[in-house]
């Protein structure tokens, strides 16, 4: 469960931006947010030294970018599924994956501010699952350097503007040096598509997962449409493990 919750939280989510105009980013952050709920697509490609083919997980779910909601469901590799519930600066999880170790719980949940605040990172410049992509990619913008333009391109018929970038955390302020050192590697290759409508389409990133021997993930977030409706239930404390305790003290003994 440590090396689950290390993976977890060293992963900063969803991306974008640099070389290109801000307020082009402003601007699709913004109009993002106001678009509504939205049903959002998921794939994970994690490339393991040795393999030929990548180990692949898909998911999908609903976001509310603007009440900073959402929740996302995903197939594991070996089988069952994992569920992530995000309500603004706490995650909720549950899978049988975890299931030994929630102490008979159904869920899992993470206090990511108190987590990060523990370490002396600025939560605001990172964003995660539930604080919606929009916040996550703005900071981004932030902390990026030059932005290749990539053309035109077609993302679930939806014709838009691809945007490539690479992200520093060492170099983006907000104390991310931490989650740098967290990561084993600071630099993140992003992806970022933009509709005529100038609102995101597709996010993709690629970073290292730590403590992994070598092992690169690939993440890539799809909107499918906007305006759906969402409502999401957080889970009640009686069915909560809350590993934020937990999850700390692994942070901390890999800094020290």
């Amino acid at each position: 469960m440590r090396r689950f919750l290390l993976v977890l939280l060293a992963i900063p989510l969803l991306s974008g931006c640099g070389g290109v105009d801000a307020s082009l980013l402003a601007t699709a952050v913004h109009k993002t947010e106001v678009a509504g709920g939205a049903e959002i697509a998921f794939q994970w490609n994690y490339e393991v030294p040795g393999r030929d083919t990548p180990v692949v997980m898909l998911g999908s779910g609903v976001e509310d970018a603007s009440k900073e909601h959402a929740r996302v469901t995903a197939e594991l590799p070996g089988g069952g599924e994992i569920e992530a519930v995000g309500d603004r600066d706490v995650l909720y999880m549950r899978s049988e994956l975890l299931g030994d170790e929630l102490g008979g719980k159904e869920w899992m949940k993470l206090d990511l501010a108190r987590t990060y605040d523990s370490l002396g990172i600025d939560l605001g410049a990172l964003g995660q699952v539930g604080r919606g992509s929009s916040e996550q990619l703005e900071a981004t913008g932030e902390a990026s350097g030059d932005v290749s333009d990539e053309g035109r391109q077609v993302v679930r018929g939806v014709e838009t503007n691809h945007y490539s970038t690479t992200i520093d955390l060492t170099e983006a302020g907000g104390n991310l040096e931490k989650l740098a050192e967290l990561m084993g590697d600071g630099r993140i290759e992003v992806d970022v598509w933009i509709d005529d409508d100038e609102r995101i389409r597709r996010l993709e990133w690629e970073q290292a997962i730590p403590d992994s021997d070598g092992v690169r993930m690939t993440m890539i977030m799809e909107y499918v449409r906007f305006g759906v409706p969402v409502d999401i239930e957080t889970p009640g404390d009686s069915a909560v493990f809350d590993a934020t305790d937990l999850t700390i003290q692994t942070l901390q003994q890999r800094l020290n």
